[in-house]
């Protein structure tokens, strides 16, 4: 399967002039990027000019996920092909997801290493915990880059 994702953004890159065909594997490559748990509570709305649309279920889901952005940019992108997706946009959509559980993403969402996520509980203020999480989880992103 890793072979055929590999494969595929060279295969675009020569065929898909109007952007279409990138647009779909994009919004297919969501769900594999994102994780269960986002891809869940999130839905990708389109790709327009590099910058992605994505509808969310309220702020709070807004705020965490634009600051795994950069982590989710390089994933996306280590999909589908570099530059392929430039800026990712979230937008509260709250009756899209009515039925959807809103609560905070899980730290296992932020694949982060069992260390320091094991470290990081030693942090009474829950909100102040996620923060420091998030904010591991974006340096362990750009590191990889």
């Amino acid at each position: 399967m890793q072979q055929l994702f590999d494969t595929i953004p060279k295969v675009f890159r020569e065929l898909d002039k109007s952007g279409k065909v990138s647009e779909a594997f994009v919004l297919a490559a969501w769900r594999k990027c994102a994780g269960e748990s986002i891809a869940e509570r999130s839905r990708v709305e389109r790709l327009q000019n590099k910058r992605l649309l994505v509808a969310v279920a309220n702020k709070v889901w807004a705020g965490h996920l634009a600051s795994l952005s950069p982590i989710m940019l390089a994933r996306l992108n280590g999909l589908v092909g570099e530059d392929t997706v430039r800026f990712i946009e979230f937008r509260v959509d709250d009756e899209g997801f009515a039925d959807a559980d809103n609560s905070q993403p899980e730290v296992a969402d932020l694949q982060i290493g069992s260390s320091l996520a094991s470290a990081a509980e030693r942090i009474a203020d829950e909100d102040l915990r996620h923060k420091f999480l998030v904010a591991a989880a974006s340096y362990l992103g750009r590191q990889s880059k």
